[in-house]
């Protein structure tokens, strides 16, 4: 996995260096949940790193099923935005019971969901990201890997600064107030 990682990797998001520019780097390992036959399973996974010979900046080789600063995979997530959506349970605590999350956390992530849907909307004018998601996985990625390119970070990252010059329009009073100078506040 490892090699494919680098492999697909095209320059250093940091100076624009050519792959061939990184050097293994180490690894480490980290929690990740993902969302199997209907059910949370934890796994162990490792994740290995890389750093650019030219700027001495370290980067992890994560595969897009992670969603990074996050433990959740990103299936997980939008799992649990599906099922909220779709109205699979019959409170928000039942559906936490089911994912086992806390209703704090459900919130955090619905929030996210919330603010980085109207941005992707923005960038692509998709009027159903869940449909998408669940029907087809291709233009999903596709669309993933443009809303990275043009927001500077992963869809659903957590604790991130967003580029001052994305623009945020349509962005609803509750949740507008969790955005300030450009970035996300607890």
């Amino acid at each position: 996995m490892q090699n494919n990682l680098l492999a697909e990797t095209g320059s250093c998001p940091s100076c624009g260096a050519p792959k061939e520019a990184f050097h293994k780097d180490g690894h480490y390992e980290r929690d990740f949940i993902c969302y199997e036959a209907g059910t949370p399973v934890y796994h162990r996974i490792t994740i290995y790193c890389v750093e650019c010979s030219s700027c001495g900046h370290s980067h992890a080789l994560e595969p897009s099923v992670i969603v990074p600063y996050s433990s959740f995979s990103l299936n997980f997530l939008m799992s649990i935005i599906y099922a909220k959506l779709t109205k699979q349970f019959p409170t928000v605590e039942k559906l936490c019971d089911h994912f086992c999350i806390s209703v704090s956390t459900y919130y955090r992530i619905y929030k996210r969901f919330l603010t980085d849907s109207l941005l992707l909307k923005q960038l692509s004018e998709l009027s159903n990201i869940l449909e998408i998601w669940k029907n087809a996985p291709e233009k999903f990625h596709a669309l993933l890997s443009r809303f990275h390119a043009d927001c500077g970070r992963s869809f659903l990252q957590p604790c991130v600064r967003l580029r001052p010059n994305i623009l945020l329009k349509g962005i609803p009073p509750d949740i507008s107030r969790y955005i300030d100078n450009g970035s996300i506040k607890p």
